[in-house]
């Protein structure tokens, strides 16, 4: 599966790849606005996202403090394809761009258990998050509860702060099926070029099998069959037409 990775999402290589895949203008703007909010949108051909790791540098102002800075990450993830704009001198970006560079290219079983037990891990949280904040509900609407009036904010702050990790859990179930799919993508890939790589052996062994089977039925009345030099003449004969199939093969960018 393609990996693109730009470092300005004001390179025109975007426009190319936007073009390529079909990718929406509106992410392109989001992609290319400074003060971008972090979001997740899912689409049928692709997922857009955008985060902003944060990391410390020194603080200009207070020589010895250290300060938080942002350094946005767009995403465009289909399962074809992978989009990444990131800075390039952000070190977290950098580290987990080159993790995932690692395990995309060697994907094992090991990646795909992972995978399924942070999934199961995010279902049994959004079960108690979804209870939680049911039940932070009805102690808000409840006539009859015993919470007074000067405790009712930390209720409401308590459903805020659940529906809010809420959110965040459904972001992570989108994300983790978008992984799935592009893990799945790099696995069938690779079959895929394993499978090409047989084919291709076969067929250019094709024309040897065929002659070697032919002669060897013993049958009467074969070419060269009683020449004193018949074996030459068969073999070149089949390193000629192997040789004009690898030429069509290669003709036809099947190579």
């Amino acid at each position: 599966m393609p990996w693109y990775q730009l470092e300005d999402a004001n390179d025109p290589k975007l426009d190319e790849l936007a073009k390529q895949y079909n990718l929406h203008p509106l992410h392109l703007e989001d992609a290319r606005t400074h003060d971008e909010i972090v979001k997740v949108d899912s689409g049928i051909a692709y997922t857009f996202a955008v985060f902003k790791p944060v990391r410390l540098i020194p603080d200009p102002d207070n020589p010895g403090e250290q300060m938080p800075s942002f350094s946005p990450i767009d995403i465009f993830a289909g399962k074809d394809f992978l989009i990444t704009i990131s800075d390039p001198t952000c070190p977290t970006t950098e580290q987990a761009l080159a993790r995932a560079r690692r395990d995309g290219d060697d994907p094992s079983p090991e990646i795909l258990q992972s995978v399924f037990a942070i999934k199961r891990e995010l279902i049994d949280l959004r079960r108690v998050l979804v209870n939680t904040r049911d039940a932070s509900l009805h102690l808000q609407r409840d006539p009859n509860t015993i919470i007074d009036a000067e405790n009712q904010p930390y209720v409401r702050d308590t459903y805020d702060h659940v529906a809010r990790l809420l959110d965040s859990v459904e972001t992570q179930r989108d994300l983790l099926n978008n992984t799935l799919d592009i893990y799945l993508s790099s696995v069938s890939n690779r079959t895929n070029e394993v499978v090409k790589v047989l084919t291709i052996l076969g067929t250019v062994a094709l024309p040897a099998i065929a002659i070697s089977g032919i002669y060897g039925m013993n049958l009467k009345g074969l070419p060269f069959e009683e020449s004193p030099h018949g074996a030459e003449w068969i073999i070149g004969i089949t390193i000629l037409l192997t040789a004009l199939l690898l030429y069509f093969l290669r003709r036809m960018n099947w190579l």
